[in-house]
């Protein structure tokens, strides 16, 4: 059986996949995608390189897998919240509140928006990927927007939530 392109034939795997995630996340978000080696990777997440590459085929095969996780994790918690707000305004400011206390308990800022600064202009697998996330997060800021000004024109709702998103 193949998954994402790597066999699956040989021993079986001696790691949880969510540990070696959440620990590949921390690790890309605390040192940067191209400042984290493999062997980086090895010591961090205690598996070898064989391993890391038979789980997921490359050191990029392992940012996209923890790029899944991280979307899911910001759309559950933040996006849906936003698009289900039956009051816009209310959306947007449990939004804020939300998006400040997850950045303030870390302090690394989003993850997201690291890449687009540090790896984007050179990465176009990463480009695409932190656009489709900007894309996601904005679909989600002009619902909000849409439902607090329902009289407003598309281009006032457009400007604002360009506001919001480059907030």
């Amino acid at each position: 059986m193949q998954i994402s392109g790597v066999s699956q034939v040989g021993r079986p795997r001696q790691f949880e996949l969510d540990d070696v995630l959440s620990q590949a996340l921390n690790l890309f978000w605390r040192k940067g995608y191209r400042h984290t080696t493999t062997r980086a990777l090895e010591a961090e997440l205690g598996i070898t390189q064989s391993s890391l590459y038979h789980a997921f085929g490359s050191k990029a095969g392992l940012l996209d897998a923890v790029l899944d996780r991280y979307r899911s994790t910001v759309d559950e918690s933040l996006l849906q919240p936003l698009r289900r707000a039956p009051d816009g305004r209310i959306g947007l400011e449990a939004f804020f509140r939300d998006l400040g206390a997850w950045m303030a308990a870390d302090g690394r800022g989003c993850l997201m928006v690291n890449l687009m600064a540090d790896e984007a202009p050179t990465n176009p697998s990463v480009a695409a990927r932190t656009k489709a996330h900007r894309d996601k997060v904005r679909a989600a800021l002009r619902v909000a927007v849409d439902r607090t000004c329902p009289t407003a024109g598309s281009d006032v709702v457009e400007h604002r939530t360009d506001l919001l998103l480059a907030t």
